[in-house]
């Protein structure tokens, strides 16, 4: 039972969208300028941090924006990382407590059956809120505009522009052997046959079902924290590494919630309990060393590099590198693809890595589009190849197409955020595969 003196009560005030307070954002057709009070919400993010354990620790958010209230209830969620989660940044280890007291999971109490997940950094929330029938964002008005009238906007999955996303891709090509190639040959060369990560299960006794986590080492680098901090002039640098981590922790954030709601087998289970923890997070303050400090430096040779540079030896899942780069061909994201009966993907010491991109012709991209790309991306290291083009697996149309799809979905539509039965099949297998390997008969 919820007790009253534990909730933490901020009134929220979206104001109507006016000439002089729009921020020009190429990706949003439309959305709510939102301000709140900063230093009482701080307070009570405080006051939440220092009460016990067996204290009532959720925050209570009330705000009224697209014409419809809300009333959030908030819950730190440290369930998306590792117990031996390591932070850190080009100066070195970080804390981690910050973080992870300030992520959050939790519901609206006027809308039965949502879900809400996001961030608090210096009082300013960075949240999603999933109902039946739409997606609201909330984010800090800070990433599009330097000194705004306002901290944040609201807009609705439906506001994002999909022109904005016209001819943005995956790197993945029906013919990449050259890539390929390379990595099976550094691969060889850095790896003795057999060696390999087994996959971390978890039992769930209460629903009879396992969970199967896939533990990550994600990197943002110089030019992503560059981005994500210009417009934070009068912060520290210890404040701007935890609004970039942040951010990091968002986009995994995001894609768990689709892999972990996924019914992979089509059992008619609600999901199949997949998700991802954090287990190793850094974000580089400093400018990138060679080759990562050219700009010029093509899609396929920064996966071979990060897959060059990663710590294979290291038991990680799948390393993750996120950056701001203006990729040739509209690339957004690259993942080298797991094939059954051979090395690489999921769950293995090589060719268990993928990149992803903020930057698209010269335009930064949704969060929202991020996050569909990054899932997008751990798609192919779970198996699945790009969506074949057929009328139950690319179908278009007002319902969009799906996860999988070559070519980038704004999540605007039904399906954006959804895989498709031929790359749930797929990844059913390779899942199953790699399930046996490491648990000695199945997940």
């Amino acid at each position: 039972m919820v007790s009253f003196l534990g909730l933490c009560w901020a009134v929220f005030m979206a104001a109507p969208l006016s000439p002089s307070l729009a921020l020009r954002i190429p990706f949003l057709r439309r959305y709510e300028p939102l301000n709140y009070d900063l230093e009482l919400l701080t307070r009570q993010h405080h006051s939440l941090r220092a009460r016990s354990a067996d204290q009532d620790s959720s925050i209570s958010l009330q705000f009224t924006a697209m014409h419809r209230p809300f009333d959030l209830v908030l819950v730190p969620d440290t369930s998306l990382f590792h117990e031996d989660l390591s932070v850190s940044s080009s100066r070195g280890p970080l804390p981690s407590h910050h973080l992870l007291s300030s992520t959050f999971t939790g519901y609206d109490r006027n809308t039965p059956g949502s879900r809400v997940h996001g961030n608090l950094i210096s009082g300013v929330l960075d949240g999603t809120i999933y109902t039946n029938d739409e997606i609201y964002y909330i984010e800090p008005a800070h990433r599009y505009a330097r000194d705004t009238q306002h901290h944040s906007i609201v807009y609705r999955h439906s506001d994002i522009n999909t022109d904005a996303l016209r001819g943005a891709r995956c790197g993945v090509s029906d013919d990449h052997s050259s890539l390929v190639g390379y990595l099976e040959r550094m691969g060889r060369s850095m790896l003795t046959p057999g060696d390999r990560v087994t996959p971390e299960y978890r039992s769930k006794r209460q629903s009879g079902s396992s969970l199967v986590r896939c533990d990550l080492n994600v990197t943002g680098d110089y030019l992503f924290y560059q981005e994500v901090t210009r417009d934070l002039g009068s912060l520290s640098v210890r404040e701007k590494e935890e609004v970039a981590l942040s951010l990091l922790v968002s986009y995994v954030q995001g894609a768990s919630e689709i892999y972990k709601r996924t019914d992979f087998d089509s059992d008619s289970s609600t999901s199949d309990n997949i998700q991802f923890g954090i287990r190793d997070l850094v974000i580089e303050t400093t400018a990138s060393l060679p080759p990562f400090d050219s700009p010029f430096i093509g899609v396929e040779r920064f996966l071979q590099e990060h897959s060059r540079s990663s710590n294979f030896r290291d038991t990680f899942c799948l390393h993750y590198r996120f950056t701001h780069r203006d990729f040739d061909g509209g690339v957004l994201g690259l993942a080298y693809v797991a094939k059954e009966n051979s090395r690489g993907g999921i769950c293995q010491n090589e060719l268990n890595t993928g990149i992803v991109t903020t930057l698209n012709y010269g335009r930064r991209v949704a969060p929202q589009v991020t996050v569909l790309t990054f899932a997008h991306e751990v798609g192919h290291n779970f198996g699945s190849e790009h969506d074949p083009e057929s009328s139950d697996c690319a179908p278009g149309g007002s319902g969009g197409n799906f996860i999988m799809y070559a070519f980038a979905t704004s999540g605007s539509q039904g399906n954006n955020n959804r895989f498709s039965t031929c790359s749930r099949e797929s990844m059913r297998l390779f899942i199953r595969t790699r399930g046996q390997e490491g648990d000695d008969g199945g997940a």
